[in-house]
């Protein structure tokens, strides 16, 4: 990929920045061998994670020319180490795994509860635009493991090491992800009834496109939502013609720079028309209402990248739906929630508790947001082919279901109670159907709606 130079000055607030994480991070290892040697086993690990993650932070600022930059190599290569590190000393089992896919492998890491191979509810989970697969811990698995589900974690074409590994970003992400459902499905640790898919950043789109293909998942979570990954880009070439060009806008924005070359390299482009013309397919028109599968949507008030796509992707989805708005005023407003983390996983698994079933119904705290279960009974006025799916609640007991007439997932006749019928046939099952309780109440501080 050729090199662009953006002038000395910018190349050198870039570089600076860079050398300014990194030295941050040097003395990780160090301070964590010393704390092994004193017997301080969680501090070795937490000193271990904090380097991992600013090595990370330090090669985020050079994407100039990432490929021929061996400095950007070195910090790679010191972040994936010093979390494996880390890994060896959690207090639960994490296990380095490659997942095949299209004729060589995707770097994971398999964090589980314990070590007991008990089958768990599982989460698979991958980023965005600039993840990487150390990083997956702290934005998710730390959450998830505290909750009892285990986490399959992974480097996806255009992130982390594959990029280097000549992978990149590819709009078909059913392709990505549906051979890591088919390794998941193989393990003894997942209940394979109960994975999630969760996703971060660009990850909005990449998920929610794998999920309209990919009906293994019991469900979805979109942090964020992402409808249109060409309107981001062209927003950019708006502010260039704007600035004067694009060399221009780069020479002077950080955010636009950073964006641009980021790009060049995930994308595998060389140029910034090829990453605009690329990001063209990135787009769920056509492709929302084919997931099938509950799903939460998550929106950033403030998000400078997507904002206000998040509604435009809960609006097209035809599946049972959530949307949580997270302000700014707690700290949720920008892209990704940055500064919310936990914020985010309370909200995430508190839904994905009811949604996945086996748990006391949960309440996300202050949205308003009851899941419950209800056995499935015929009542009075209900029409052939209906299933009850939406629950009045009141003090946590359901008080009435109305009879609801779009249960149905998909062509192949799968209902949500777990019914297969044909057109014209009734439904005639016992099996527990997912309730989904609408209470009117909205938090000063969130929103969040819900359709069944």
């Amino acid at each position: 990929m050729p090199s662009r130079r953006h002038g000395s000055v910018t190349k050198s607030a870039d570089s600076e920045r860079s050398d300014r994480f990194s030295a941050v991070a040097r003395p990780g290892r160090s301070r964590a061998a010393r704390f092994t040697r004193w017997g301080h086993r969680v501090s070795a690990r937490e000193a271990l994670l904090r380097a991992s993650n600013y090595y990370r932070t330090a090669d985020f600022y050079r994407r100039e020319d990432p490929a021929l930059d061996q400095e950007s190599v070195r910090l790679q290569t010191a972040s994936r180490r010093t979390f494996a590190d880390a890994a060896a000393l959690l207090g639960t089992p994490a296990r380095a795994l490659e997942i095949p896919f299209a004729g060589t492998t995707l770097p994971a890491y398999l964090f589980t509860v314990d070590g007991s191979g008990v089958p768990r509810p599982t989460v698979i989970y991958h980023g965005g635009y600039d993840s990487t697969l150390e990083g997956d811990y702290l934005a998710l698995a730390a959450g998830a493991l505290r909750r009892g589900y285990n986490v399959l974690a992974f480097d996806d074409p255009g992130q982390g090491a594959t990029v280097r590994a000549g992978l990149h970003f590819r709009p078909d992400w059913e392709a990505v992800v549906t051979p890591v459902v088919d390794l998941a499905v193989t393990l003894p640790e997942v209940d394979t009834e109960k994975i999630a898919l969760v996703d971060t950043g660009l990850g909005g789109y990449l998920a929610a496109r794998a999920a309209a293909f990919e009906h293994r998942l019991a469900a979805c979570v979109l942090r964020d939502g992402v409808w249109d990954m060409y309107e981001t880009v062209a927003g950019v070439a708006a502010a260039a013609a704007d600035a004067g060009g694009i060399e221009a806008l780069v020479a002077t924005s950080t955010s636009a720079r950073w964006l641009v070359d980021n790009g060049r390299w995930t994308y595998g482009v060389a140029t910034f028309g090829d990453l605009l013309e690329a990001t063209r397919a990135y787009t769920l028109d056509g492709v929302a209402d084919r997931i099938t599968c509950p799903t939460l949507v998550i929106e950033a008030e403030n998000d400078q990248f997507f904002r206000g796509q998040p509604q435009r992707v809960h609006d097209a989805l035809t599946c049972p739906k959530g949307l949580v708005v997270f302000p700014e005023d707690e700290g949720g407003g920008e892209h990704c929630h940055e500064g919310a983390t936990l914020r985010f996983h309370q909200v995430a698994f508190d839904w994905l508790d009811g949604v996945l079933g086996g748990r006391s119904p949960q309440r996300l705290e202050g949205e308003g947001l009851v899941i419950v279960e209800e056995p499935h009974r015929t009542l009075p006025g209900e029409q052939d082919g209906t299933v009850p799916s939406r629950s009045t609640v009141t003090d946590g007991t359901v008080r009435s279901i109305e009879p609801f007439s779009t249960c149905r997932s998909g062509s192949s006749g799968a209902w949500l109670c777990g019914c297969r019928r044909r057109a014209g046939e009734p439904v005639t099952c016992a099996a527990v159907v997912r309730a989904v309780a609408l209470q009117p109440s909205r938090s000063p501080d969130a929103e969040a709606r819900w359709s069944g």
